[in-house]
C-alpha cells in the first residue's frame, strides 16, 4: 500500500539521516579526544625531558618529584637509562 511505502522510505531516510549524525558527532568526539591525549602525552614528555637534566645536575630526587609530577619510580627508571 501507498502508506506503507511512505512510511518505510520514511524510515529508510531517517535511519541514514540518524547513521550521519552519529558518524559525524563520532568523528568530532575522536578528533577532541585525540587532540587531549597528544596534549597529556607532550606534557609528559616535556616533564621526562625536564626530570633528565635536574638528575644529571644531581638535584634531590624528592623535589624533581614534586616538580614535575613524576614518580620516584619513574625518576629512578630514568637515572638507570
Amino acid at each position: 500500500s501507498i502508506k506503507r511505502e511512505f512510511r518505510e522510505k520514511g524510515l529508510k531516510e531517517g535511519l541514514e539521516e540518524g547513521i550521519q549524525k552519529g558518524l559525524k558527532e563520532g568523528i568530532k568526539k575522536g578528533i577532541k579526544e585525540g587532540i587531549k591525549e597528544g596534549i597529556k602525552e607532550g606534557a609528559k614528555e616535556n616533564s621526562i625531558s625536564i626530570a633528565k637534566a635536574l638528575l644529571k645536575n644531581n638535584i634531590d630526587i624528592d623535589i624533581i618529584s614534586e616538580s614535575t609530577g613524576l614518580s620516584v619510580d619513574e625518576l629512578n627508571k630514568l637515572k638507570d637509562q
